[in-house]
């Protein structure tokens, strides 16, 4: 894993966090940052805040999926704030469940289990005190706290990828097509269906309070309104837009499947019409 300055670009870390592919990187809020793999491992790391930095230290390591000793590898994490302590929602390759743990002690919170039809899990979101589920061919609602259903659809295209944007969930499809949810007082709203990208969309993510960046398939990232509008389009990627995240200093950082990562410390054209252009390209 590589450690990267937010200022100045600049690597400033790198070690052997696991022994085989990472999949997923989760901040769950209290602090630490947890990373899952193809070795089974997901492990909690905690890097000093004040003096030089060091390595960072693993706090906590565990296979929270083991069946008949195999270790399956966690695809999908989200981190959803509980009442004492964050906890982080997680699914494996195949797994038929979803386990639920707490943050700060590591402790297994709850397990869900779930129907054939509702694997393999594709992304998970929180918005409120609910956790939004997306499978392959469906959505499901859960409460946060009693983990009971709310609510659950089928879906004619199957979803990729969820983002939470304000109050309402945002789903990315394998045709290209975003569609925009809400769920209130047990009824579940479709708000809206933008069908803009030509490649299936991977990641969706809130860059600024009214604004959504979403990344495909084809390479292609498209700038949104918060309701909905297609404002500009970005083709420096040439292939699978897999992460697009802001950082404390509102530059945007995408990485793709062409081993580049860009940042963008302003993705809107300015006054004069300007289009936006990485400010910072590296190559992994």
């Amino acid at each position: 894993m590589i450690l990267f300055d937010s200022t100045t670009y600049e690597q400033v870390l790198e070690w052997q966090a696991h022994s085989d592919r990472i999949h997923k990187l989760l901040s769950p809020g209290d602090g630490s940052l947890w990373s899952s793999a193809d070795d089974g491992f997901v492990r909690a790391w905690t890097v000093a805040s004040t003096g030089e930095l060091s390595s960072p230290v693993c706090a906590h390591e565990w296979c929270p999926f083991t069946e008949d000793e195999k270790r399956r590898s966690v695809r999908v994490m989200c981190a959803v704030p509980g009442i004492a302590q964050p906890v982080v929602w997680m699914w494996a390759s195949m797994a038929k469940c979803i386990q639920i743990w707490a943050a700060g002690s590591f402790k297994e919170l709850g397990v869900i289990e779930l129907e054939d039809g509702d694997i393999p899990i594709a992304s998970i979101t929180s918005v409120d005190q609910q956790v939004w589920v997306a499978s392959k061919s469906n959505i499901t609602v859960y409460d946060a706290n009693s983990f009971e259903v709310l609510a659950a659809w089928r879906q004619i295209e199957p979803v990729f990828t969820l983002s939470t944007v304000g109050d309402c969930v945002w789903a990315g499809a394998s045709t290209g097509n975003i569609s925009r949810w809400r769920l209130d007082n047990g009824q579940v709203e479709l708000l809206g269906e933008m069908e803009v990208h030509t490649g299936s969309v991977k990641v969706i993510a809130r860059i600024s309070s009214s604004s959504v960046l979403t990344g495909t398939s084809d390479g292609s990232m498209i700038l949104w309104s918060s309701s909905g509008t297609a404002e500009k389009e970005f083709h420096e990627h040439t292939d699978v837009v897999k992460s697009i995240l802001r950082t404390v200093k509102d530059a945007v950082w995408s990485c793709s499947f062409d081993s580049s990562i860009m940042v963008w410390e302003r993705v809107e054209a300015d006054e004069e019409g300007e289009e936006a252009a990485p400010s910072r390209s590296f190559t992994t």
